[in-house]
């Protein structure tokens, strides 16, 4: 029959095998004969185990999903004869079978822990037929009841450990009263629903510990614990329980821990602990406890107690004798209780008591003798009292921690410490104690740590600290502290000192081997270099809140790691890489002042780099840096800096004045190298700045008036402006004789009549000359002899005539406007000009097409001159073709004031009709590879305008339209200054809501000066609306005095729209 069930148990195992081949597996060896597996869900057929599983000792199966299996799968692990431990973890299912453990007759550790879901699990009487050898089971799971007798066939069960939902402590599966599992060693019950316990549940006579910790349990019968004789360990902590029986632990004789913390006991009955002979740890806080008269002999027969905790109670008095049987503690904690006195009779038999714990009482007076018998005591604690004195410690040999802090101690008498040779740790913060002697300490010689925080400390007799050799750690923030000097030399570890009222700091004042020291939020002003110091170990350094001016870090040691001075006046980082600091990790300089670094205060060098171990990191969020040319560590460029620290998106201050007018701020980590300017106060001329960097030199007189004599620039200069100024002809030929490396000259609007020959004879090198908005009606064609490398010249906006630009010396010229003079055009001057420009095609002339003879609208490269024609024609033909010479000279006449009449719709008609630009110049060049083919300037007023109207009409043209195309989160002034460089054209949508639109006056600004910087025309304006001469802003009026202008209202407006927008074929390319 044997040999018959060991067949088909083979079998069975065959079938397994062969169902799981073809697996993945999901276990793996987790250790000698352990295999763990992480599985979806524990389902028929899914473990998969490609091990040995006859040496397979300990399973764990882990699942993953929260899937609940209807049923526990039925003889999964009958192939693991041999197992002897299996834990379940994180699995859930609603029934579990007789057979789910079929084949597991070596088990000993069962576990079973579900994973949290509202559904309960019932488990089948005959679970545990097949594991005769379980002698630990643990159940996590929601379970209201165990089957009756569940557990009544595992004879060798001794550990039970159940927690699910049990509201009765008969519902555990070990038949009536518990009967059948009687040899129980542990039972551990916490985390249920018990409210009650009867008087018969627990008949578990072998049973040593019993857990009922986290029920809801606020009653216990009498007789409920008559039969748990053995019972060493209790644990009833944070339950509900007013009051508990005196008869209750009666027969508990050999309790040794028992734990009834977190309940809500008012009052012990009298003789409750009278049997506990041999208790030793017994927890009673956080009740509501209170001791009256008859409480005195509550704990008289407790004489192996050891421990007692009666903490977060309220308890008022102690009754004489009340602790007299207690002559074996160690540990007295009544923290968080009412006490306001200790008399001399409340400790007088704890003769072996070392730690005594009174925390967060009312005392306010402690008598003398009170401790005279705690010969043992180690540790004192009376913080958060209402002391007035420090009590009597003579009798206190063997103290070695003493805390008093929080209380209201005005002085320490100078023999208060005389006995205390062993003392480690004083803790005095938070009181009131005004002056420290140098007795105060001489006999307390082993201090390790003062805390000596929020006092009013003022005066410190020198030598205080000098007898403490072994003073690690002293703590006195808070106090009103003016000045160090050398009376913390003997701390070795960390010296606080923050919130008080020293104003200088000395390397000298400190100890040689200080690690850390805080001096945050006093008045540091200062901080002396360590000429003669000698501190090597000194790690940490802070000193935030105070009112430095000057971080200079070589004067700290080389063992320094970490220095703070955040919120301070600091305007200077001084030799920061003089000397290096092999093991500096940061420097937090946060909150400052700081607008600049030059690199021989930040920068290392090579050698310096080789004997770094970790770069420090430089914290300087929230400083006032400024976009000056000696940051370079904002580029970093070439060269080594420590690594530096900003807030997000920090910004600097642009220093440059002719930048501000269109930008402010600049973002630090996208900023560019020429951006960065600084300024030269030194040798700049009265009334100007001047600006430089690494790549050039700027000086911007603008809106000055010359006087003479003036002084020669001795300063080299790559950029002048010398705009807006009067009486500068007169005087810039002076200023100017010492200036070879000049490449850019701005004259503008300076009220210049003529240029004299000797004007920029010192200026050789210039490339650059703006002589825009003057007088100038006449150039000698030598005025320029002096500039051969000239490549750019503007001439805009004069009274030039007859201007000889062909003869001029211009060997190098490359650009040139001129626009809006008052050309004369002759026969020969137009001929001689017209010759010009067509031989130079390699000169860029950006406003060519809008540059007119004096009463003519033609421009001058398409102007002919009638009269020229008509001479000719006459010297050659005068008497035999006068009748056809007149009419062709009439229709000519014609044509022409037909040509001049409609010579814009003529040039609109023809781009519309057959996409010919006449007499317009459109530089390809200049649009070749920009992003769109124009950018829409409008008000939001006016949005529903373009919307329907204009974009349908231009639909062929990439537009950029801010609320669609400009990225997120970016300042809107870089979006709209990159919406203008990366368009062919500008399109202001002019209206009245544009000019009081700040962000519209500002795109108009940009482009605008977009258009001068390129030189050509990018800017087109559109009329919405007529306005008044008094409504338009004056930049926008004297753009549209100058500058022709779209109206919504015109018959063409859409075909000249479009002929002024860049060429389709231009955009595509």
């Amino acid at each position: 029959m044997a040999s018959y069930s060991h067949i088909i148990i083979l079998w069975l195992y065959i079938c397994n095998l062969i169902s799981l081949s073809g697996q993945t597996s999901d276990c793996d060896i987790a250790g000698k004969n352990r295999i763990l597996c992480n599985i979806e869900s524990l389902t028929n057929g899914n473990l998969t185990i490609n091990t040995d599983v006859e040496a397979t000792k300990t399973l764990e199966v882990v699942c993953k999903s929260k899937e609940i299996a209807k049923i526990f799968p039925s003889a999964n692990f009958i192939h693991l004869q041999n197992l002897e431990h299996l834990i379940i973890k994180n699995c859930s299912f609603l029934q579990i079978e007789q057979s789910a453990l079929k084949g597991l007759k070596n088990l000993t550790i069962l576990v079973i822990q579900g994973n949290s879901n509202k559904n309960r699990t019932h488990i089948n009487e005959n679970l545990f037929e097949s594991t005769p050898k379980l002698h630990n089971i643990r159940i996590k799971m929601k379970i209201d009841q165990m089957p009756r007798r569940l557990l009544c066939n595992l004879h060798h069960l001794t550990i039970l450990t159940l927690r699910g939902n049990f509201q009765y402590l008969d519902a555990i599966g070990c038949g009536e009263n518990n009967t059948c599992c009687s040899q129980l060693n542990g039972l551990f019950f916490q985390n249920n629903k018990v409210k009650k316990i009867e008087g018969k549940d627990l008949e578990l006579p072998y049973l040593q510990m019993l857990n009922l910790n986290f029920n809801g349990i606020t009653e216990i019968k009498p007789g409920a614990f008559d039969n748990l004789q053995n019972l060493t360990t209790l644990f009833i902590n944070h339950n509900k329980l007013v009051e508990i029986n005196g008869n209750l632990l009666e027969n508990t004789r050999i309790l040794e821990i028992l734990d009834l913390s977190f309940n809500k006991l008012r009052y012990l009955p009298k003789k409750i602990f009278q049997n506990l002979k041999t208790l030793k740890f017994l927890e009673l806080n956080n009740n509501h406890l209170i001791f009256n008269q008859t409480s005195k002999d509550i704990f008289k027969t407790l004489h192996s107690l050891q421990e007692i905790d009666l903490s977060f109670n309220q308890i008022e008095y102690l009754p004489p004798g009340i602790f007299s049987g207690l002559t074996k503690l160690q540990n007295l904690l009544m923290n968080n209780n009412l006490l306001n006195q200790i008399s001399d009779n409340d400790f007088l038999f704890l003769k072996v008591l070392q730690t005594l714990r009174i925390n967060n009482n009312n005392v306010t007076k402690i008598s003398k003798d009170a401790f005279k018998t705690l010969i043992e005591l180690r540790q004192l604690k009376l913080s958060n009292n209402k002391l007035q004195n420090i009590p009597d410690l003579q009798k206190l040999k063997k103290l070695t921690k003493l805390s008093l802090g929080h209380n209201s101690i005005t002085n320490i008498e100078p023999d208060c410490f005389l006995n205390s040779v062993q003392l480690r740790f004083l803790g005095l913060e938070d009181n009131k104690i005004q002056i420290l002697r140098n007795s105060t300490f001489h006999t307390a010689l082993n201090l390790t740590t003062i805390k000596l925080s929020r006092n009013d400390i003022s005066f410190i007799e020198d030598g205080t600290f000098e007898v403490l050799k072994n003073l690690s750690n002293l703590y006195l923030a808070g106090n009103k502290i003016t000045e160090m000097k050398s009376l913390f030399v003997t701390v070795k570890n960390n010296l606080t000192l923050n919130d008080n009222q020293i104003q200088e700091f000395e390397f000298t004042s400190i100890g040689d081997e200080l690690k850390t020291i805080n001096l945050d939020h006093n008045q540091l002003h200062k901080i002396q270099n360590p000429f003669f110091s000698s501190n090597d170990k000194l790690q940490h350094f802070s000193a935030n809140n105070n009112q430095l001016e000057i971080c200079s870090v070589s004067s700290f040691p080389e063992s320094i790691k970490t220095i703070k001075m955040s919120n301070n006046s600091i305007t200077k980082i001084d030799k920061f890489t003089i000397k290096v600091l092999p093991d500096l990790e940061l420097v937090e300089l946060k909150y400052n002042l700081i607008s600049e670094i030059s690199d021989n205060d930040f920068a290392f060098t090579n050698a310096q780099r080789e004997l770094l171990y970790t770069v420090p990191v430089v914290d300087l969020g929230y400083n006032v840096l400024i976009c000056s040319c000696k940051n370079n560590w904002m580029i970093k460029g070439n060269k080594f800096y420590p690594s530096v620290v900003l807030e997000e998106d920090q910004l600097c201050n642009v220093t440059y004045t002719r930048m501000k007018k269109y930008v402010t701020h600049l973002k630090i980590l996208t900023i560019q190298k020429n951006q960065m300017m600084c300024e030269n106060v030194e040798t700049c001329l009265s009334q100007c700045r001047c600006f430089f960097n690494d790549e050039l030199s700027i000086m911007d007189c603008f809106n000055v008036t010359w006087k003479q004599p003036t002084t020669i620039l001795h300063e080299n200069f790559t950029t002048i402006f010398f705009d807006g100024n009067t009486n500068i002809g007169s005087v810039v030929s002076r200023l100017l004789i010492n200036s070879p490396i000049l490449q850019t000259l701005y004259l503008n609007n300076s009220g210049l009549l003529i240029i004299s020959k000797d004007m920029f004879q010192g200026v050789g090198g210039l490339k650059e000359l703006y002589l825009e908005e003057n007088q100038l009606e006449y150039i000698s064609p030598d005025v320029f002899m002096n500039l051969p490398k000239l490549k750019i010249l503007s001439l805009r906006k004069n009274k030039l005539q007859q201007p000889q630009f062909w003869i001029m010396a211009l060997p190098h010229l490359s650009e040139i406007t001129f626009s809006e003079n008052n050309f004369v055009c002759d026969c020969e001057f137009v001929t001689s000009f017209q010759k010009w420009v067509t031989k130079h095609q390699k000169i860029k002339f950006h406003d060519l097409n809008v540059t007119y003879c004096e009463d003519s609208s033609v421009p001058i490269i398409y102007f002919n001159d009638s009269s020229c024609y008509e001479m000719i024609n006459k010297e050659i033909q005068m008497v035999l073709i006068i009748a056809p010479t007149v009419s062709i000279f009439t229709f000519l006449i014609i044509f022409l004031i037909f040509l001049y009449l409609y010579r814009v719709e003529v040039k609109v008609w023809l781009y519309s009709k057959y996409g010919v630009r006449m007499f317009y110049n459109n530089d390809k060049d200049a649009d070749v590879g920009k992003v769109y083919s124009a950018f829409i300037s409008y008000a939001s007023e006016d949005e529903q305008w373009m919307v329907e109207n204009l974009l349908p009409q231009l639909e062929d043209y990439k537009l950029c339209i801010h609320n669609r195309d400009f990225p997120v989160g970016e300042f809107i002034s870089d979006s709209i200054m990159s919406a203008v460089k990366n368009s062919c054209r500008t399109v202001i949508l002019l209206s009245r809501h544009f000019l009081k639109s700040r962000w519209c006056q500002f795109e108009f600004d940009t482009a605008h000066l977009q258009s001068m910087q390129d030189k050509c025309k990018r800017l087109v304006v559109v009329r919405l609306e007529k306005m008044d001469e008094s409504e338009i802003d004056k930049n926008v009026s004297a753009y549209l005095k100058t500058n022709t202008y779209l109206d919504i209202n015109d018959a063409f407006f859409w075909d000249k729209l479009k002929y002024a927008l860049p060429d389709l074929e231009t955009v595509q390319e």
